[in-house]
């Protein structure tokens, strides 16, 4: 992270800038469930690219730049490396993001990930996206008590099947990882009704 100090907040937490290359995608993200080889990378990137309309992302941060305003959520990978050179982190929320501006900044990983049909980026462009704002929780418990819920319980009305497929997301998510997190408490906790 860097040593500025934080201006902006996010929850309650400072946001921060962190280096693209400090930042990694995340395995245990219910979406990236079908990855071959979630333990790389560039599996992850390639399930996103595919799977996950990473395009639309790309080419909305290739016309716009990253919106500052929502910062990606992370917790430590390595949360007792003292040295913020080599600190990493996982990317809880904001996965789809993180592979648009991985993408739009490497045309080598382009390449490979055949993600051939994105525009290119002036040098300038380019530095910008070195660094993305960060709100860092300190263990993926911390975070998916609030923000893992918005991927199930989003504040648009959703279609009966719609909210179906997602709360069945919710289900495997919770019985298969040991995060276990009460659906009706952290809906109480953020103001919503589950549907």
């Amino acid at each position: 992270m860097t040593k500025k100090k934080a201006t902006e907040e996010s929850a309650g937490r400072p946001i921060t800038k962190v280096l693209v290359r400090n930042l990694l995608l995340d395995a245990e993200n219910p979406r990236l469930a079908s990855a071959k080889g979630r333990d790389k990378q560039e599996d992850l990137l390639k399930t996103l690219w595919t799977e996950m309309a990473v395009d639309e992302v790309a080419l909305s941060i290739a016309a716009n730049g990253f919106f500052e305003e929502e910062p990606l959520f992370v917790i430590p990978e390595n949360p007792r490396e003292k040295d913020e050179a080599r600190r990493r982190y996982l990317v809880v929320e904001g996965n789809r993001r993180l592979a648009a501006v991985m993408l739009l900044c490497d045309p080598v990983l382009r390449k490979r990930i055949v993600a051939t049909d994105l525009p290119p980026l002036s040098q300038d462009a380019i530095t910008k996206l070195k660094r993305l704002p960060v709100s860092v929780y300190q263990t993926r418990e911390e975070l998916w008590q609030f923000f893992g819920f918005r991927h199930i319980n989003e504040p648009k009305p959703r279609s009966r099947g719609t909210r179906l497929a997602r709360h069945g997301i919710w289900q495997r998510f919770t019985k298969t990882t040991k995060y276990r997190s009460q659906r009706s408490q952290t809906a109480s906790e953020i103001g919503t009704r589950l549907s």
